[in-house]
């Protein structure tokens, strides 16, 4: 994780992962293993708050009220600055790029975005980041001052 969005200063040099014992296997463990690496990476960031939705997490991620269905996001933290801006994200394995439940995750993540005045980040892995880019284009998604959700690639 080299890059961040908004911040040069701030890059650690290695991040301390949580080490969990995950029951899950395949998709779900992919999805929390991108989550915890995205949790502790914040924590170790200055980050406050930081919830993530994985089993045994002690803090978990409080969910988002759409009008059709609610979801919960993978993390959430407050940004370390004066503001305590929130930060949402959802961690997106390979297979559920091009779902329509991803879909419905992001536009009610998005649109959370202005009146929780928060960011909406999305984690996935390095080698469908740029599918995910266009996936967002595609859905017209762009936080509230009309800039593109920031994307990680692992």
């Amino acid at each position: 994780m080299n890059d961040t969005p908004n911040s040069s200063s701030r890059t650690p040099r290695s991040c301390v992962i949580v080490k969990a014992d995950l029951q899950s296997t395949g998709v779900e463990a992919e999805r929390h293993r991108m989550a915890l690496t995205l949790a502790e990476y914040f924590r170790t960031c200055g980050y406050s708050s930081v919830a993530v939705t994985v089993p045994g997490s002690k803090a978990q991620p409080a969910p988002i009220s759409g009008s059709i269905r609610d979801h919960r996001p993978d993390v959430s933290a407050l940004q370390p600055t004066q503001d305590k801006k929130p930060v949402i994200v959802d961690a997106v394995p390979v297979e559920e790029v091009d779902s329509t439940e991803t879909d419905s995750r992001w536009t009610l993540f998005s649109s959370a975005c202005e009146p929780y005045r928060c960011h909406f980040n999305i984690v996935c892995s390095a080698s469908v980041a740029e599918a995910v880019r266009k996936r967002l284009r595609k859905l017209s998604l762009k936080d509230p001052s009309g800039r593109e959700h920031y994307v990680w690639g692992l």
